[in-house]
């Protein structure tokens, strides 16, 4: 392939991959389900100081529908609590004790909110306009391109055949990437919906068992 070609492309798919992690970091942020993701953004305030969620709290989650908030520091669970609801006011957050009689031993728990039929359906289409927002991006890219190409190729037809071909074969890769994640998504909230409309209730288990790490965030290992 050109050089030329080889390093135009590769820059455009830089601009793909960032269009689709923004989608996948939306979708997180769609909160059904408790994903640690979605407290990426979560800012606290502590004595002035603003931290990040990571460093003032273990993020642990017990099952599909709960969070609990593990603090570092005694007496900053009001912080951790403003800093959470600011972002997702959705949430429906309780403080717990694991040690009734050590008023140390507090903790936050969070619930995801309960997906009803209205609920469900401003999730699917809010999922469907995030998505539709994200096609419209990578097809601007991939045109973009392609017309910048047909300018700088005007007299060889054959360099232009070569980088449409490699634009459309990356056109289609993130298309369908980005169906994928949106039927992921609409599945996690069908999966939702069907829970609660079934009376299903989302235990709340108390924090144990073994842990893992996703970008500094500990999670509860998830029970088979």
């Amino acid at each position: 392939m050109n050089t030329l070609i080889s390093s135009v492309i590769e820059n455009m798919e830089k601009q793909l991959v960032g269009y689709q992690y923004l989608l996948t970091y939306r979708y997180h942020n769609l909160c059904v389900k408790a994903e640690p993701m979605a407290l990426l953004s979560v800012i606290v305030r502590i004595n002035g100081e603003e931290q990040e969620i990571e460093q003032v709290a273990d993020v642990v989650v017990p099952d599909e529908y709960h969070f609990q908030i593990l603090p570092k520091m005694t007496n900053s669970l009001e912080e951790i609590n403003m800093g959470i609801l600011t972002v997702h006011p959705e949430f429906e957050p309780s403080f717990e004790q694991m040690d009734k009689e050590n008023p140390d031993s507090q903790y936050l728990m969070y619930k995801m909110p309960v997906v009803n039929k209205e609920r469900r359906d401003i999730l699917m289409e809010t999922s469907k306009v995030l998505h539709d927002e994200c096609k419209v991006r990578i097809e601007e890219v991939c045109a973009d391109e392609i017309a910048d190409f047909g300018e700088l190729f005007a007299s060889n037809p054959q360099n232009f055949n070569e980088a449409s071909q490699a634009i459309d074969k990356l056109r289609k890769e993130y298309l369908e990437n980005i169906d994928q994640l949106k039927e992921k998504k609409q599945d996690e909230i069908e999966d939702a919906y069907m829970h609660y409309a079934e009376g299903t209730p989302a235990p709340q288990a108390e924090p144990e068992g073994e842990d893992y790490f996703i970008d500094g965030i500990r999670m509860g290992a998830e029970e088979e």
